[in-house]
């Protein structure tokens, strides 16, 4: 699949959005736990989805496209795809929100970086695509991009490594990194056969129910859950209305370019976003070096990425 500017152009939007939504999650994880934050998160984003879906339910097909799609017919390469998804998003979502509570945004999201460099190592497995010379020396430039992140403090050539222990956050951030270069594979997939709307939609009821659940149980009622949702309301509506739009357009993106120039295209951009909204909005004033270091992981991801369509 060749890169096409409609592409490009989604993966960056796309890039935006997951941006806002990482901002929306530090808020809301000042005063809320994990968990409820989740909850609330997937359950707004239907609002937004509901009237688009239903629109192309009804529409004829002749009139029904990508924004108004027709209803899909579910197979079970779907099912596992999207139960698989689910339950790992699960996990990528605790580990992401628990990063972002104890760890400064600008240390910890620079490490989704990794996300592209994982999925260029699932794609030998998956595609059979070998990583050509230029993806080694990209992989090469994350580590080097990683030791910059964290280094600095004197800890001599295993600073790095140490500071990855020490900085929780961190490395919970690296989790979510793995986690999510899995579900990429399988949501590439799922939205393929299911349309992005429609598999947003569903990873959305389903993460929703998983955690109101959770949250319901644990608490023996609803009202602490309703406490927190009022505790952040404007933060937890502009997550869910930008989160649901992180999806689609990633979903869609998938379509027009190649899984691993989204993923590049959204971690590159995304990465420096993430710099500046540490900055602006948490205070975070040793950007300097992250800034340097972020920048370093994004060109070795591209070369990971770009080398690897050549």
């Amino acid at each position: 699949m060749s890169v096409t500017a409609l592409g490009v152009g989604l993966a960056a939007g796309s890039a935006v959005a997951w941006s806002i939504l990482d901002v929306a999650r530090k808020k809301i994880g000042e005063d809320s736990r994990a968990t409820s934050a989740m909850a609330w998160l997937s359950l707004l984003q239907l609002p937004v989805l509901a009237p688009l879906l239903l629109i192309g339910a009804l529409l004829s097909p002749e009139h029904q496209s990508v924004l108004f799609p027709a209803l899909p017919s579910l197979s079970s390469a779907y099912g596992w795809r999207l139960g698989a998804s689910i339950a790992l998003n699960i996990l990528a979502n605790l580990l992401f929100l628990r990063a972002v509570q104890i760890s400064p945004l600008s240390l910890t999201t620079p490490y989704l970086s990794f996300t592209p460099a994982f999925t260029a190592i699932l794609a030998i497995f998956f595609y059979a695509e070998v990583p050509s010379t230029w993806g080694w020396c990209g992989i090469a430039t994350v580590c080097l991009g990683a030791f910059f992140l964290n280094g600095g403090d004197g800890g001599g050539p295993l600073a790095a490594l140490k500071a990855l222990w020490k900085e929780r956050g961190s490395l919970y951030m690296l989790g979510v990194a793995v986690i999510w270069s899995v579900t990429s594979v399988l949501d590439k997939g799922a939205s393929e056969q299911a349309g992005a709307l429609w598999h947003t939609a569903a990873l959305a009821i389903a993460l929703t129910i998983a955690f109101m659940g959770w949250r319901v149980v644990a608490d023996g009622a609803i009202a602490p859950l309703t406490r927190e949702l009022r505790s952040s309301p404007r933060w937890y509506v502009a997550g869910g209305l930008f989160g649901g739009a992180a999806m689609v357009l990633q979903f869609i993106s998938y379509e027009s370019l190649d899984i691993a120039y989204v993923e590049t295209v959204k971690r590159a951009i995304g990465v420096l976003l993430a710099m500046a909204a540490g900055y602006w909005f948490f205070d975070e004033r040793d950007i300097k070096r992250r800034l340097f270091a972020a920048l370093l992981m994004v060109a070795g991801v591209a070369m990971i990425l770009l080398g690897s369509g050549g």
